[in-house]
C-alpha cells in the first residue's frame, strides 16, 4: 500500500496543480499528507508508550516544516 502511494502521489499532484494552479497550497498540502500516510502505512508503527507517540508527533512536524521549505 505504502508503495502504491509513492507512485500515484506525483500523479496526484500534477492533477491537482492543473486544477488548482501553482499559486494554491492545496498540492502541496495534499502531497504532504499522502507522504506522512504513505510513512506511517510502510513502518506500521505502533506506539507502546506516551513518549514514543509525542516523539512522533514531533518528528512529523518537523518534518512537515521542513518539506514546506523545500516547496
Amino acid at each position: 500500500m505504502g508503495e502504491l502511494l509513492y507512485l500515484i502521489r506525483p500523479v496526484i499532484y500534477c492533477v491537482m496543480l492543473v486544477f488548482n494552479g501553482s499559486e494554491s497550497f492545496k498540492p502541496y498540502l495534499t502531497s504532504l499528507v499522502i507522504d506522512l500516510v504513505r510513512f506511517l502505512i510502510e513502518f506500521d508503527f505502533k506506539f507502546n508508550k506516551k513518549s514514543q507517540k509525542v516523539e512522533m508527533t514531533n518528528r512529523i512536524k518537523t518534518a512537515a516544516v521542513i518539506y514546506l521549505t523545500i516547496y
